[in-house]
C-alpha cells in the first residue's frame, strides 16, 4: 500500500485577500489552479501528482503542516476579510467560478442565524485540503497540525518542529509496519517564515537518512516572468546533493552519494553514457582505497581525468544535475592533485590526514614518501647498486626498494648485508635486533655515503625523515598484525629510543605514565611524519 505524505508550513491571510491564478508546472497535465493562501497552490499541485502517481492503486495522503500561533487565532476581523472579498468579487468577472463556488461553500458568507464566524488561517486551510482532495478525487486524505514553538530560539524550534514530524512519520510507520508499505514525501517550500528554506534542507537530509522518498518539492512562484507559476525544486535539492557527493569524492573517496544523487546504478549495463563511465573510474579509486590499495593510482587518476574530460565535451547530456557536476570537476583536480603528479603525494596525504584515514596515510606514507624524497624532491641519490637490479618494477616500488635496502644496512656497492662485524664497529648496536643496520646507516651517514649517496639541503633533516620512515613502515606491519602483537611490541626499548617511537603517555594533573593506545600512536607519529616531509618540500622549493 501507497502512503503519500504531505509537508507545508502555513501562510497567513494577506491584509486584502485576492485570488491568484498560477500555472501548475510539476505535474504532468499543466493546468491553471487558483489560491488565496500560498500553501493552497502548492498542495493543489502535489495531489495532481498523487493522482496521476496512484494509478488506481490503494493509498493514503497524510498532510502535516507546521502552524504559528498567528495562523491558528481565530478572529472575527479574519472572517471579515472574506466577505470584503465576496464583496469585490461580486463587482468583477471571476475566471474561474468553480474556485469562488467551493470557496463559499466551506467559508459562506453568513452563516444560517447571519452572524459571522469567527476564522483562522488554520482552519480555513484544513478545510481547503479536503475540498481539493474531493476536487481531485482523492480519498483516505487527513490532515493535521504541528504546532510551532515560537518561544524558542530559530535552531531550537526547527529542532522541535523536525522532530515532531519525524515522530508522527514513525507513528505512520509503526501503524502499518505488519504490511509492505511505501512512503513518499511530497513538500511545499513556499509557505511560512523566511527561514523555511533552512528548514526544508534539514528536513530533507533527515528524511533522506530515514529512508523515506522525497518524491517532490514544490513551490508557489508569484514572481514569475510571464505568469504566477507552480514549480518543482527538485533539481535545486538535487544540486545540493550532487555538491556533498563531489565533497564525499574527494574526502572519502565514496562515490555512493553522487551515484544517488545523479540517479544512475551501477548495475545499469545498457544505455551506458559518460556520466556511467565517469562513476566507474571513480569507483576504481574508492575501491582501492577503501583497502588500502594504493598501487598505480596514476593510472587510475588519468582515467578519471579522461572521463571528466570526456563528459566535458559531452554537449548531448542536458541534466542539470550532471551540469552542476561538470562545474565541480576543476575543484575535484585541484583537491586531488589530478594533474599534478609531483605534489600529489603530499596532497592525498593532507587529506587522508585531514579526514581521519589514518591507514590509507600510513599506506600511502610507506609506499610513496622514497619516490617523493627521491625522485620529486630530489633530497637524497642512492645508487641503484643497493639494489644490484631494477627488474621491471614501477619507478615507486623501485625507489622504496633502494630505500629498504639502506635502511637494512645493505653495502652501496655490492647489494649485500654489512658484514655483522663491520657493524659491531659500534657497541651501541646491541640489543637493537632487526634494525641495527638502519641505526648503523644513519649514525655513520657520512662514512656510509662516501661520495655515493647524495643528500642535498640539512642532513638532520633527511636523517629526521628517514627515522619517521621507519616508524611508519613498523606501524604499518603493527596495524596488519594487531590482533597477533601487543602496542609494546613494536619495535624494542633501544630501537624505539633511537628512532623516536613513542608509545607512552603522561597525565599532566596526575604525572601517571599511561601506555597510547594503537590509535593515538599511529596518529601522532604520521602527522609527525607528515609536517617533518612538507617542511623539508617547503625548504627545497625555496631553494
Amino acid at each position: 500500500m501507497k502512503h503519500y505524505i504531505v509537508v507545508s508550513y502555513l501562510s497567513i491571510f494577506q491584509r486584502e485577500l485576492k485570488m491568484l491564478k498560477y500555472k501548475q508546472r510539476v505535474a504532468k497535465e499543466e493546468k491553471d489552479v487558483y489560491g488565496i493562501l500560498t500553501n493552497e497552490a502548492g498542495t493543489q499541485a502535489i495531489f495532481d501528482c498523487i493522482k496521476e502517481e496512484s494509478d488506481g492503486q490503494e493509498y493514503t495522503v497524510d498532510v502535516f503542516y507546521f502552524r504559528s500561533k498567528a495562523t491558528e487565532n481565530k478572529t472575527l476581523e479574519k472572517r471579515q476579510r472574506f466577505n470584503d472579498f465576496y464583496n469585490k468579487y461580486n463587482q468583477v468577472i471571476i475566471g474561474d467560478l468553480l474556485f469562488i463556488k467551493n470557496l463559499k461553500k466551506d467559508i459562506p458568507y453568513k452563516n444560517v442565524e447571519k452572524d459571522e464566524k469567527e476564522l483562522s488561517e488554520s482552519e480555513y486551510y484544513e478545510l481547503r485540503v479536503k475540498r481539493f482532495a474531493e476536487m481531485s478525487r482523492i480519498k483516505n486524505v487527513s490532515v493535521d497540525a504541528i504546532p510551532v514553538n515560537e518561544n524558542s530560539q530559530i535552531m531550537d524550534a526547527n529542532k522541535e518542529q523536525i522532530q515532531e514530524l519525524i515522530n508522527r512519520l514513525n507513528n505512520l510507520k509503526e501503524k502499518y509496519s505488519a504490511k509492505n508499505e511505501d512512503f513518499s514525501i511530497y513538500i511545499d517550500s513556499t509557505g511560512g517564515p523566511r527561514d523555511f528554506s533552512f528548514l526544508c534542507i534539514m528536513l530533507i537530509k533527515l528524511l533522506q537518512l530515514a529512508k523515506y522518498n522525497i518524491n517532490e518539492i514544490v513551490y508557489s512562484n508569484i514572481n514569475g516572468k510571464q505568469d504566477k507559476e507552480i514549480i518543482s525544486l527538485n533539481s535545486t535539492y538535487a544540486m545540493l546533493d550532487i555538491s556533498n557527493g563531489v565533497s564525499d569524492f574527494i574526502k572519502y573517496g565514496r562515490v555512493t552519494s553522487l551515484r544517488e544523487s545523479l540517479g544512475r546504478s551501477e548495475k545499469n549495463e545498457e544505455n551506458k553514457d559518460a556520466v556511467d563511465e565517469l562513476l566507474k573510474a571513480m569507483e576504481q579509486y574508492s575501491n582501492k582505497l577503501a583497502v588500502c590499495d594504493l598501487q598505480d593510482l596514476d593510472v587510475v587518476f588519468d582515467s578519471i581525468d579522461s572521463k571528466m574530460e570526456e563528459l566535458e565535451k559531452d554537449d548531448k547530456i542536458v541534466d542539470s544535475r550532471v551540469q552542476i557536476m561538470k562545474l565541480q570537476f576543476d575543484e575535484i583536480r585541484r583537491q586531488m592533485a589530478i594533474q599534478n603528479p609531483n605534489e600529489q603525494f603530499i596532497v592525498l596525504l593532507e587529506n587522508y590526514l585531514g579526514n581521519g584515514m589514518l591507514q590509507q596515510a600510513v599506506t600511502l606514507y610507506n609506499e610513496r614518501m622514497p619516490y617523493y624524497l627521491m625522485n620529486t624532491l630530489g633530497a637524497i641519490t642512492i645508487p641503484n647498486s643497493v639494489v644490484n637490479k631494477k627488474d621491471d618494477e614501477s619507478d615507486i616500488n623501485y625507489a622504496r626498494k633502494k630505500l629498504e635496502k639502506m635502511l637494512h644496512g645493505f653495502s652501496k656497492q655490492s647489494g649485500k648485508k654489512l658484514a655483522a662485524e663491520f657493524i659491531q664497529k659500534d657497541s651501541d648496536l646491541n640489543d637493537t635486533v632487526g634494525f641495527a643496520g638502519g641505526i648503523y646507516v644513519l649514525k655513520h651517514i657520512d662514512e656510509y655515503l662516501n661520495g655515493t649517496v647524495n643528500i642535498l639541503g640539512k642532513q638532520e633533516n633527511i636523517i629526521s625523515i628517514l627515522k619517521d620512515y621507519v616508524i611508519i613502515r613498523e606501524l604499518r606491519n603493527h596495524l596488519n598484525h594487531v590482533s597477533e602483537n601487543e602496542v609494546k611490541c613494536i619495535m624494542n626499548d633501544k630501537s624505539r629510543e633511537f628512532f623516536g617511537l613513542e608509545i607512552n603517555k603522561k597525565d599532566e594533573d596526575s604525572n601517571k605514565v599511561t601506555t597510547m593506545s594503537l590509535f593515538e600512536i599511529v596518529e601522532k607519529h604520521i602527522n609527525i611524519a607528515y609536517n617533518n616531509l612538507l617542511n623539508l618540500s617547503k625548504q627545497e622549493k625555496a631553494d
